[in-house]
């Protein structure tokens, strides 16, 4: 199962989705939160998640990323690896710092 990450102003400006297959990874880099639970990253819980919001997890993630490789828990089926993680969190992290009022919208 994927999840659908977008970022929402008055239209999207950004869309990509990402395997299920890379939580663990995503989990052990941690980037999970900011890729599958992004509201939990939210400024206030009363305020939607804004590209702002992601900016320095997906920085720490992706800093995680690069260091270590995660082989071990790169998925079994051969759906989703390392690199793509990699580009999904990075290609977010640029489309957060150029639209970082956007409405960050998981699905």
């Amino acid at each position: 199962m994927s999840i659908d990450i977008s970022l929402r102003v008055s239209h999207y400006p950004f869309s990509t989705d990402l395997t299920g297959n890379l939580a663990p990874m995503a989990s052990a880099c941690g980037l999970y939160d900011a890729l599958w639970h992004p509201s939990t990253l939210s400024a206030s819980p009363f305020d939607a998640t804004t590209g702002k919001d992601l900016i320095c997890p997906l920085e720490a993630g992706l800093a995680q990323l690069h260091a270590n490789e995660y082989a071990d828990l790169e998925p079994a089926n051969g759906w989703g690896n390392r690199e793509v993680l990699l580009k999904v969190a990075t290609d977010l992290l640029a489309a957060c710092r150029l639209y970082p009022d956007a409405e960050v919208v998981v699905r």
